[in-house]
């Protein structure tokens, strides 16, 4: 039976999911939205989702602002557009109605509202990152190997608990998510490692494993695996067999030891602290450092918008390279996710408090504005590729050519969204 504490979770991640959604398109359409009433447009319809209206408003300017039944995505209904894609225009229009229409604007108007949408993402992930890095802080665990995955390629070439991985292929770590991004993107070639230890500089050369595994919500992902943890790493006491020597892990702190948790496989060497907690057999967590060197750092104004700045460029890389890989074959296109996929993932954040949900969407605003500018006809991208076109002709693209690539666009998204759902479901299934 499902106690209350259940329901509540259930629906607190519930919650967080339709906030992250609607948040995210509202930002999106709000973009070509604003910029679109700057360009002296009419705007007959903002929306969040498609289908039969479940309640709206409409403002003194005419626009119906509504929320609708089905809630994949959103649109901004321009004036003389006979769809919300701006893909038709209505041509029975009066020459002084025309005026306030979308498609009558000049080539940079139409191009600047287009781009609005993706452009206002990208900010709004800025906004929330140098937000969150001002007040919360950000995550300064150093490029430390705390701990070494037994057997793994980061034992066999030498690093030990402790070690500074410096710097990979001459790209210096500031951070452990530095190693852990470039691993994202490594398929398994040779990596030159500088690893410092103490006063020693190594020069060690590394041959990463591309590793397909399940992660905990049971959805595909691979990735170069050093067998590194890092300084944040943790594990509940009492699930903590020591594999190696006598006695209880409290006798071993700060010694070298080997233990794994309890009903896995993979065994970590490290050196264990409880933190600073006086009475180890009380303690609860186990640290694979000492946790007060891991606690986020609160960043001023400019350091905080520099280090967003910084994000959102690495995550935007990251996702294009990670693209790539799946597009030439690198990487599995089982890895694509649907929306359940990102709901399993903004439900699982929902217990990491706040600011890991807010540090999720940013990295999803990201996601959907960097999405939004493929040249893919439908998209953002796909308009832009089009108005490319006919600032070097001179002229539009003629309509019907733009009719067929829209179809084509339209099914080709549809088929994609079919695709990463239906992967979604077969992988929580089997």
């Amino acid at each position: 039976m499902i106690d209350l504490a259940t329901i509540l979770d259930y629906a607190l991640a519930a919650l967080a999911i339709a906030a992250v959604f609607s948040a995210l398109v509202f930002v999106h359409e709000w973009g070509h939205y604003a910029v679109a009433r700057l360009a002296g447009v009419r705007v007959e319809a903002f929306s969040i989702g498609f289908g039969p209206e479940l309640c709206g408003w409409s403002d003194r300017h005419g626009t119906r602002w509504k929320v609708c039944a089905v809630p994949l995505g959103g649109y901004v209904k321009m004036f003389g557009d006979t769809d919300a894609a701006s893909a038709g225009k209505d041509t029975s229009l009066t020459p002084e109605e025309q005026k306030d229409t979308f498609y009558a604007k000049p080539l940079w108007k139409r191009a600047l509202v287009i781009a609005a949408g993706p452009g206002v993402n990208y900010l709004f992930a800025f906004v929330l990152l140098a937000g969150l890095y001002a007040t919360v802080g950000k995550p300064m665990a150093p490029p430390v190997a705390a701990g070494v995955m037994a057997g793994s390629v980061a034992e066999e070439i030498g690093i030990a608990p402790g070690d500074a991985v410096v710097a990979i292929d001459g790209r210096p770590m500031h951070s452990f998510d530095d190693i852990t991004r470039v691993m994202l993107l490594a398929r398994g070639e040779a990596k030159r490692l500088t690893v410092h230890r103490g006063d020693q500089v190594l020069y060690l050369t590394a041959a990463p494993k591309v590793e397909e595994h399940e992660d905990d919500m049971g959805f595909a992902t691979s990735r170069a695996r050093l067998g590194l943890l890092g300084p944040q790493g943790a594990f509940k006491m009492d699930k903590v067999e020591v594999i190696d020597g006598d006695g209880p892990v409290c006798d071993r702190l700060g010694q070298e030891v080997r233990l794994r948790v309890a009903g896995e496989e993979d065994v970590f060497i490290l050196r264990p602290t409880v933190a600073g907690n006086p009475d180890c057999a009380t303690a609860e967590i186990l640290y694979v450092t000492d946790k007060d060197g891991m606690e986020p750092v609160r960043l001023g104004p400019v350091q905080a918008l520099a280090a967003a700045g910084a994000r959102v460029w690495a995550v935007n890389a990251t996702i294009l390279a990670s693209f790539g890989q799946i597009f030439t074959g690198e990487r599995s296109p089982r890895e694509l996710g649907g929306v359940i996929r990102i709901g399993a993932v903004i439900s699982d954040m929902v217990e990491g408090g706040l600011p890991a949900l807010i540090a999720l969407t940013a990295f999803l605003s990201v996601t959907l504005g960097l999405i939004n500018l493929f040249p893919i006809p439908v998209l953002d991208g796909g308009h832009l590729v089009f108005y490319a076109i006919e600032a070097v002709l001179g002229r539009p693209v003629p309509e019907k050519v733009q009719d067929w690539a829209f179809q084509a666009g339209f099914v080709f998204l549809i088929g994609v969204m079919l695709f990463t759902n239906l992967n979604d479901i077969v992988q929580l299934i089997w």
